[in-house]
């Protein structure tokens, strides 16, 4: 769904706007509005009628999804910072401290953010930051509130001008921003607007100077006052429709008397040129790169003739924005919007910018936008609502569990005690406590004999079965970790020593009177059959057959081997020679 938002540009001569509707495919802007504002006698806007005709615009442009604009440069405090990372958490919780020394107001009067002008030589990066008096932030931000224009986002006009960059040609060549590896010189925008002249350079696709001269078209103006003893309202219908640059007169005007107003204006522009051109030189010296060619707009570049003087002055290629691309369809035949409305277009256009790119952005933290706020309260007010809900489900699902596992028990118990009254004639007296009853069995099954006609070799028990089994299995591994231990010890700080490493894991035995079914992994092959040798060294034991034998291919074992041996269970009595030995030597320990 398409995003409509109006790009405000709060000027000192008039309040324009544009707006963008903006969606994932593509972005037209749709129209433009100027409306004049009123002047005093001494040029500058009339307090109690500016919140009046920014509430004119805004009823004009109608409802909107987000409202952008600026700060203008004159209101900035820039400071250039370095830091020795470009993690955006860290520079956040650091900027402060490295702004506290160079800046000359305490930080809590102030907002402040960053833009990253590149790359610095110790592998970190450079900043540019700006900071604004808190006090008058407040109220532009009331003022905005109460004409319906509160901004989701407050840039800094010199750096929201270089949006529109990507959106702009010249000489038939369109400016993209080109990568690194490229010799291609700066280029600057230059807004020569009522009060303030506003210089942008951009380097390689980034923002790398910005700086506002306090000078304008207001200058002009009262230059003709004073020049030609005029009201300022005179002066200023004079500087727009009396003066020409482009070498042709003004419909009825002399030759000497166009010439003597040109002069004064000339002196007067005099000083911004000089400006300008020392803010361009200023950065060649700085990073070594020189400016190739200027881009000039504003309400004072629509003087004619303006823009080449300037260009003649500076001594660079100069032109006036192009419009390229679908964005400006809709301002087609639009007067005046390639000149004036580039400002607005920007404050627009940063909306736009991809997300994952650091912007500069007064409404930040306590000045955040307020709908962003309620918003965020939203959005946990559903969180709390959907972790109760969750927390609860939780403890529900655990207490089913836990009711259905005692249900389980239960059961187990009362079949175990049926089948150890059956099989081994015993009864329990202590409840439920089953490791009181398995060392109660363990206990019967280990006692000795309390008589000679009592047999050697008692019938064997699933328990029994089982005991043995787990006592094979820890047979095996004690020695393989012995073997392990030896050849550490004595083969240790040898490169080539072979790693020894045995080890046998059961994972389920089902055990009867009559067999038993035993799987489990082994490290290798040769720990399983020793593990089969031992099984077959057992008295009762007479069949071991290993059936099944793979290599494990996922899991926690990948790599180790995953085996299934049958045992069949029937003890045999000792043979004659074996029973006399034991007679003999059990009547000998009985004479000693």
């Amino acid at each position: 769904m398409a995003q409509r938002i109006i790009g405000l540009d709060l000027g000192s001569w008039s309040i324009k706007a544009v707006v963008l509707e903006s969606s994932l495919r593509k972005s037209t802007l749709t129209s433009f509005r100027e409306l004049r504002l009123e002047l005093d006698e001494t040029g500058r806007p009339a307090e109690d009628t500016y919140a009046e005709t920014l509430a004119q615009m805004m009823q004009a442009t109608g409802d909107s999804d987000a409202v952008g604009t600026s700060v203008p440069g004159d209101r900035a405090m820039t400071r250039e910072v370095s830091l020795p990372f470009s993690d955006e958490k860290k520079i956040g919780s650091i900027l402060g401290f490295q702004l506290e020394t160079v800046l000359p107001k305490d930080l809590d009067q102030l907002a402040y953010d960053y833009h990253i002008t590149g790359p610095d030589e110790d592998g970190g990066v450079k900043l540019m930051c700006p900071a604004v008096e808190r006090t008058w932030l407040d109220s532009r931000l009331e003022l905005l509130g109460e004409s319906k224009a509160d901004p989701r986002y407050l840039g800094l006009q010199p750096l929201t001008n270089a949006y529109v960059l990507p959106h702009l040609k010249r000489d038939s060549e369109t400016i993209v921003e080109s990568d690194e590896e490229t010799s291609e010189p700066a280029l600057a925008l230059v807004d020569v607007g009522h009060q303030t002249t506003t210089v942008t350079v951009v380097d390689r696709g980034v923002v790398t100077s910005v700086r506002t001269i306090r000078r304008g078209g207001h200058q002009l103006t009262v230059a003709l006052c004073r020049g030609l003893n005029l009201s300022y309202a005179d002066a200023e219908d004079l500087k727009h429709h009396g003066i020409r640059f482009d070498g042709y007169l003004p419909e009825g005007v002399e030759q000497a008397e166009h010439g003597d107003r040109a002069r004064i204006v000339a002196q007067a522009l005099e000083p911004i040129l000089r400006e300008i051109k020392t803010t361009l030189a200023a950065h060649e010296g700085r990073t070594g790169r020189p400016v190739g060619s200027a881009i000039v707009f504003g309400g004072t570049a629509e003087l004619p003739g303006v823009v080449d003087l300037i260009g003649r002055v500076v001594d660079v290629p100069v032109g006036t924005p192009k419009p390229t691309g679908p964005i400006w369809d809709g301002l087609d035949g639009v007067d005046g919007a390639s000149t004036t409305a580039v400002a607005a277009v920007g404050m627009a256009l940063q909306h736009t910018v991809d997300n994952g790119t650091h912007r500069v952005n007064f409404r930040r933290g306590e000045m955040a936008f307020a709908s962003d706020f309620k918003d965020l309260q939203n959005r946990l007010a559903w969180v709390a609502l959907l972790a109760v809900a969750l927390l609860a489900l939780f403890f529900v699902r655990k207490y089913l569990q836990i009711q259905h596992l005692e249900g389980q028990q239960a059961t187990l118990v009362e079949r175990l005690d049926t089948h150890t009254e059956r099989v081994m004639e015993m009864t329990f007296d202590n409840g439920d406590d089953i490791p009181a009853k398995f060392q109660l069995v363990e206990e019967e099954m280990l006692a000795p004999v309390d008589a000679e006609a009592d047999t050697v070799y008692p019938e064997m028990t699933a328990f029994k079965i089982f005991y043995d089994l787990t006592a094979a299995q820890e047979d095996v591994n004690r020695a393989a970790k012995v073997v392990e231990e030896a050849a550490k010890a004595t083969e240790e700080g040898k490169p080539d020593t072979p790693e020894v490493r045995a080890e046998i894991e059961l994972k389920s035995v089902n055990a009867e009177l009559k067999g038993a079914t035993v799987s489990g992994v082994a490290y290798d092959i040769e720990t399983i059959e020793a593990f089969a040798e031992k099984l077959r060294a057992h008295n009762c034991f007479k069949k071991v057959d290993r059936q099944e034998t793979r290599k494990n291919q996922y899991g926690e074992r990948k790599g180790w081997m995953t085996f299934t041996i049958k045992i069949e269970v029937k003890c045999e009595k000792p043979d004659a020679k074996v029973a006399e030995a034991a007679g003999a030597g059990n009547g000998k320990k009985g004479e000693e």
